[in-house]
């Protein structure tokens, strides 16, 4: 769990104004790893803004 100012920056729990979580997991339907998928929400503290966002979407696996 990420908490952000309204312009996605970094804040402690107190100053934030949205809550982010997101996941990087590997696409089980493909048996050469290669893809994987990439899930973020972000959600207002309460009273803070407008509601939940979610975005979910598959990449190729980058390489080191």
């Amino acid at each position: 769990i990420e908490y952000v100012d309204r312009l996605g920056e970094p804040r402690g729990p107190g100053d934030a104004a949205y809550v982010r979580q997101w996941s990087i997991e590997p696409v089980a339907a493909d048996a050469t790893g290669a893809l994987v998928v990439i899930d973020v929400a972000v959600a207002p503290r309460v009273g803070a803004g407008p509601g939940d966002a979610r975005l979910v979407t598959v990449r190729p696996r980058s390489q080191p």
